[in-house]
């Protein structure tokens, strides 16, 4: 499956170029400023959602699917991801995406250059209105698509609902981030399936299947199918960011837990300490969580309180949960050996990642 995605990354790649080189928004000189830098942002990424979008026409076992239009429908998938990600640096203060400035800090430094008035809220502000572009061009995409009719509102459907979707569970975890009171277990998985599964897993695979003509009794199952193993993928991503180092998740070690995200690590963590009477020596922990002056030793030291606690162990049971899950919905969906194997090859990498 890995094989799979990487395959569609060149003609992905080409349909981008293709779409961000039409200069009709160059109204002035931000147009293709903008332009080259949602490109080179864009191409930073692995391209996942797109290039399932054509593993779900594939999956679908119809032949003879629109190639322009999976190209085109992966293309404004990968949009929409760079729409979502620049905001997202900018609500967790990340300056650094990939390995590289976030659009805000370029942005930023920019005004620094130039010397704007408030350079700091300036590349805030002009992120924005990045992001925003990014996220129309992906609309714009979509509404170009050669599609019969029917096939053709089912996809703008389909999109506009997962986005309003991952924009409520994105408020709901920039909540999380904020509020003093501890998010229930449900909660957390609430956003694991909302703001990751679904848009990342089961949107571009429905999209695929869609175009492609797939059976449409079979969409809900295939939805769900993506809701597991993207919290497959997020329960692994929270794992690397604070298990990780910054080679593999192009991050400082520290941002997770200045951030303070509500990870199922940090749950069991902090429960666990709780629960410890006898012991205090991990009472420092949970002011670690938050504190945006929080060092690499201190990371460290909540690392070796996971270990205590066997912390890895409690998550990864509910990872094993989840793959079961998703073999259910695979054996629902597919009787073909082959794709079986294939897609429950991609589960087990989601979980075992290391980038």
């Amino acid at each position: 499956m890995l094989d799979d995605l990487k395959k569609f990354r060149p003609a992905i790649v080409d349909e981008l170029r293709s779409v961000l080189s039409d200069t009709k928004t160059d109204i002035n000189k931000w147009g293709p400023d903008i332009r080259d830098r949602i490109l080179e942002y864009t191409l930073r990424g692995k391209m996942i959602r797109g290039s399932l979008v054509f593993i779900g026409a594939e999956l679908s076992g119809k032949s003879g699917a629109n190639y322009a239009a999976l190209a085109k429908t992966a293309v404004a998938m990968e949009l929409m991801q760079s729409f979502l990600l620049i905001h997202d640096d900018i609500m967790d203060n990340d300056d650094i995406r990939r390995g590289k400035p976030a659009v805000h800090a370029q942005y930023r430094n920019l005004a620094v250059q130039q010397q704007w008035n408030d350079a700091n809220h300036s590349g805030i502000s002009m992120g924005i209105c990045a992001g925003d572009v990014a996220g129309f061009w992906a609309m714009a995409v979509l509404a170009g698509l050669d599609l019969p009719e029917k096939v053709y509102r089912l996809v703008l459907q389909t999109m506009t609902r997962e986005i309003i979707l991952v924009g409520t569970a994105q408020m709901q975890d920039v909540a999380h981030g904020v509020s003093p009171d501890e998010p229930s277990l449900e909660a957390i998985m609430s956003v694991y399936r909302y703001k990751t599964g679904r848009y990342t897993f089961s949107l571009p695979l429905m999209l695929g299947w869609i175009i492609a003509g797939g059976n449409s009794e079979l969409l809900d199952d295939l939805a769900s199918l993506g809701e597991v193993m993207g919290i497959i993928f997020q329960i692994r991503d929270d794992y690397l960011g604070l298990f990780g180092n910054t080679d593999e998740t192009g991050k400082p070690i520290t941002s997770d837990v200045s951030e303070n995200k509500k990870t199922l690590y940090r749950r069991f963590l902090l429960e666990s300490i709780s629960r410890d009477d006898d012991n205090h020596d991990n009472n420092d922990i949970p002011a670690m969580f938050g504190n945006e002056d929080v060092s690499v030793d201190d990371v460290m030291i909540i690392r070796a309180a996971c270990d205590k606690f066997a912390v890895i162990t409690q998550v990864d049971e509910l990872v094993d949960q989840a793959i079961e899950d998703a073999k259910g919905f695979v054996n629902r969906l597919f009787t073909n050996d082959e794709q079986k194997d294939r897609l429950l090859g991609f589960v087990d990498y989601l979980a075992s990642r290391s980038g």
